[in-house]
């Protein structure tokens, strides 16, 4: 396991498997306690929810990068669901700034690590699920050496598997989407995130086991922001995080649970601050059959990341979504 890395609660053994899949018929399903079967009664008693997707999240590793004002909800709220294993990352410290868009957070927090906080905070509102806190920037060279960490018992002559069944991308920093879009499309990770700035967002979910006709974010030509510097100089509209957030938990549901019918993978939220009616857009994403990230000879992992200093942080290119993304039915 990386340097820097925390936890709030004993991880299970990093070996052992998470994917969500059937019993075999001679082997014992395994069964929810009382306990959790009282925490989650009520999403349990929704008419499609049933006791194998609960189980299926509770075997879930999901990473979530970026603890603030879009990571923020969006753990509390898989907290919540029941992801059996959530790792949080940043390597932010909370400032006073933050407070009024960070939910986990208060003014007694100021001065400490986001990841370690969040963790803190949420197991206590959840004893069921492992919380555990990165200190640190997650690279694709991170996530490489996580994942070399988490396999150490893996023949030499194999590569080790990916550690995480899911990663969600949530930071400000435009050169860290691009990068883990391409460890994810790279290592069939499924793949989810948002960004934001001032009243507009977007959040996807890309999956290997999806059409393999789906693009990436490169495809959307998501390496133009749509306004430099994003938040910092541009702020952002606290309700359109929420929104944002709702819409980031729904796709990894549906990931995690692999509906038939899943959502589409880009939404474009408009929330003006003026307006009382927001505007949502699910949009698909072909390939791009050039695309240096996902197209068949795309090159491989480039562990050292992505030039931060030639990409812009947060926001997307509108004008390039509009050109690669057709309008999917809500």
């Amino acid at each position: 396991m990386p340097a820097n890395a925390h936890h709030s609660k004993q991880p299970s053994q990093f070996n052992q498997p998470s994917q969500c899949t059937e019993p075999q018929p001679s082997a014992p399903q395994p069964l929810l306690s009382d306990s959790e079967f009282m925490f989650y009664s009520r999403q349990l008693l929704l008419p499609h929810w049933q006791e194998r997707d609960q189980l299926c999240l509770k075997q879930a590793k999901v990473l979530i990068i970026g603890v603030g004002g879009l990571g923020c909800p969006v753990a509390s709220m898989l907290a919540g669901l029941g992801i059996g294993e959530l790792h949080l990352a940043d390597p932010d410290d909370i400032a006073l700034h933050n407070l009024p868009r960070q939910s986990l957070f208060s003014v007694a927090d100021v001065g400490h690590n986001k990841a370690q906080i969040a963790a803190q905070h949420l197991s206590q509102r959840n004893p069921f699920v492992r919380i555990m806190s990165h200190a640190s920037h997650v690279d694709p060279q991170w996530l490489l050496q996580f994942d070399a960490a988490a396999g150490a018992d893996t023949p030499n002559s194999k590569a080790a598997p990916p550690y995480f069944d899911l990663i969600i991308e949530l930071s400000d920093d435009q050169a860290s989407k691009l990068a883990i879009n391409r460890y994810c499309q790279q290592s069939a990770v499924a793949y989810a995130g948002a960004s934001a700035v001032a009243h507009q967002g977007f959040s996807w979910s890309f999956a290997p086991w999806r059409d393999p006709a789906d693009g990436c974010l490169y495809c959307m030509g998501f390496a133009a922001p749509i306004a430099e510097q994003g938040c910092q100089r541009h702020g952002v509209f606290l309700p359109l995080l929420t929104q944002l957030a709702s819409l980031v938990c729904q796709q990894v549901i549906s990931l995690l649970l692999r509906t038939p019918n899943a959502a589409a993978p880009i939404f474009h939220v408009q929330m003006p601050s003026h307006h009382s009616h927001p505007s949502v857009r699910a949009l698909m994403l072909p390939r791009d059959p050039h695309c240096v990230c996902c197209a068949p000879n795309a090159a491989g992992i480039n562990t050292a990341g992505i030039n931060a200093a030639a990409i812009s942080e947060s926001g997307i290119n509108a004008s390039n979504m509009e050109d690669s993304c057709h309008e999917y039915p809500l």
